[in-house]
């Protein structure tokens, strides 16, 4: 990479005051400095401060401090570097909180600047050039464009080499797929994510795309299960408990489980009155009125009714 390329893209984080860490530096690298960094690296044998200059194939060039002074471009091996340590930049986490059309842009650019650097080493253990595409993944999502989202986290799922990053890319990428109406892809990428339970809101939104995608694909009973994990775990996060019986009225009907049908429709109207979720469940009442009105017959026969006497 040339230095007039190095001090363009230094001068660009610079302008965008996105606070790089003192890893990537704070003010535009000096004409003297090649390379990007400093950043740590360690082998198996050694640590050392150096400057990444250019990638060739299994190979690094580097730019080291030589102990008598002055430095010394030398290649490294991938394979025999244990880890580089690469700090995130404070810009990563403003990139994150940005929510505005222009503080989204301006994201977008900085990150993007930054992987342009360090993107020919994404395969080294502590590079954050995952990362950074898991973030413009999230920043396409902001602008409401999956489609541009799915090939941020398609391309880190599609890398050889193990990455922190391939797990929250297959959740995000599921969830993508299933805005897009891909519900075939949505089902296999969601039902393998693995979300930590403390991330209620978040296993919320995977749960109920999960059901949604089911019951597009013509599996109510599947998209039952989904729902009802959320009613029973998380009732309270993101309205789970009203939006999901909701959800599952339109499955139940599929599966001709009137019983079910006439208990989710009871309790939306008892728990949930003068909400949109009433109103549906009243649509259906109307709808199944002679499987309801049997329903209820059995399942609340009158006081009068003499039980049958046993022979």
């Amino acid at each position: 990479m040339s230095m007039r390329r190095n001090i363009r893209i230094g001068g660009l984080l610079v302008l965008l005051a996105v606070g790089l860490s003192p890893a990537l530096a704070q003010t535009p690298p000096p004409a003297r400095e090649r390379g990007v960094g400093p950043f740590t690296l360690q082998t198996k044998d050694n640590t050392f401060v150096v400057r990444l200059l250019r990638r060739d194939k299994d190979s690094i060039w580097i730019l080291k401090q030589a102990q008598a002074g002055g430095a010394f471009e030398a290649g490294i091996q991938v394979g025999e570097i244990v880890r580089l340590e690469m700090p995130a930049p404070r810009h990563f986490e403003l990139a994150r909180q940005a929510a505005a059309p222009e503080q989204i842009a301006q994201a977008q650019a900085g990150v993007k600047a930054l992987l342009d650097l360090i993107k020919p080493y994404r395969d080294v253990p502590g590079a954050i050039a995952d990362d950074a595409i898991l973030l413009l993944g999230l920043l396409a999502e902001k602008q409401q464009k999956p489609v541009e989202a799915i090939a941020w986290y398609e391309d880190i799922l599609k890398q050889p080499y193990a990455s922190a990053q391939k797990e929250p890319a297959r959740m995000r990428a599921g969830l993508c797929y299933a805005k897009t109406a891909q519900y075939e892809k949505a089902v296999a990428y969601l039902t393998a994510a693995k979300i930590s339970d403390d991330d209620v809101e978040l296993l919320s939104e995977v749960m109920f795309a999960q059901g949604q995608a089911f019951a597009k694909l013509g599996k109510p009973k599947e998209a039952v299960m989904a729902y009802l994990y959320l009613v029973v775990f998380h009732p309270f996060v993101q309205n789970n408990e009203a939006r999901c019986l909701d959800a599952a009225l339109p499955c139940y009907a599929e599966l001709k489980d009137w019983d079910a049908l006439f208990k989710t429709i009871q309790t939306i109207q008892a728990s949930y009155p003068n909400t949109p979720q009433a109103e549906n469940a009243a649509d259906f009442a109307e709808t199944y009125a002679e499987k309801m009105k049997q329903e209820e017959a059995f399942q609340e026969p009158t006081k009068n009714e003499v039980p049958d006497e046993k022979e």
